[in-house]
C-alpha cells in the first residue's frame, strides 16, 4: 500500500463517503465533517478536479477510526480521509451533528477555500485560484481585493499572521502579494 491514495475523482469520493457513512451508522455514531481542500474544490466548484486525499474536520474520532477501515477495505491509503489542513482552516460556524447516526458533510464556502490557497499558493493551486475567482465573482477583482477576502475570511490580522508566517507589520503587504500573485494566475490561465 503507498503512503498516498491515487487521485480521488469526484465520484470515488462520493462512494468513499458514502461507506465511511454506512459504517458511521453501523457503529450508531452521529458525526460530521468540515470538508476543505481540493476534495471541497472537486465536490462542489470544480467537477472535473482530482485529489489525492480528503482534508477535513472531523467531529469524532470515529470518523477517522472508520475511514481506516474502509481504506482497508477499499486497498487504498489510511490518509485518504485526514485532518492534516486543521492548521489553516479559517474560522468556520459551529457544524451541527446529523439527528440521526451516520454523516454529514459540510463544505468550505469558496471564500474560505480561496483563502486557503491564497494561503498555500502552490504552484498546483492555481487552477484552483481561477476556478475559485470565477466562482465568487473575482476574476476582475485587485489585488486589495483578495487581501481584504484574506482579512475577512481569517478575522484578523493575527489570525492571519499565523498562516502567512510573517511579522505582524507585514501581513498587510503579504496578502497584496499574494492577491497579485492570484491575478498572474488568471492572466496565465
Amino acid at each position: 500500500m503507498s503512503d498516498l491514495s491515487p487521485e480521488l475523482s469526484r465520484p470515488r469520493m462520493e462512494h468513499l463517503l458514502a461507506l465511511l457513512n454506512v459504517r458511521l451508522k453501523e457503529r450508531g455514531v452521529r458525526a460530521s465533517i468540515y470538508v476543505v481542500g481540493g476534495a471541497a474544490i472537486a465536490l462542489s466548484v470544480r467537477n472535473d478536479r482530482r485529489t489525492r486525499d480528503i482534508d477535513v474536520l472531523a467531529s469524532d474520532s470515529a470518523v477517522l477510526e472508520e475511514a481506516a477501515t474502509v481504506a482497508r477495505a477499499e486497498k487504498m491509503s489510511p490518509r485518504w480521509l485526514n485532518q492534516a489542513a486543521r492548521p489553516w482552516i479559517p474560522p468556520h460556524p459551529a457544524i451541527s451533528l446529523p439527528e440521526l447516526p451516520g454523516l454529514r458533510v459540510v463544505f468550505a464556502p469558496p471564500e474560505h477555500l480561496m483563502a486557503m490557497k491564497l494561503v498555500a499558493m502552490r504552484r498546483q493551486d492555481l487552477r484552483d485560484i481561477v476556478a475559485l475567482a470565477r466562482e465568487i465573482g473575482m476574476l476582475e477583482a485587485g489585488a486589495e481585493d483578495y487581501a481584504d477576502l484574506l482579512e475577512r475570511v481569517y478575522g484578523d490580522e493575527y489570525a492571519l499572521q499565523q498562516v502567512l508566517g510573517v511579522p505582524l507589520e507585514q501581513v498587510r503587504g503579504e496578502a497584496v502579494a499574494r492577491g497579485e500573485m492570484a491575478l498572474q494566475a488568471i492572466n496565465l490561465i
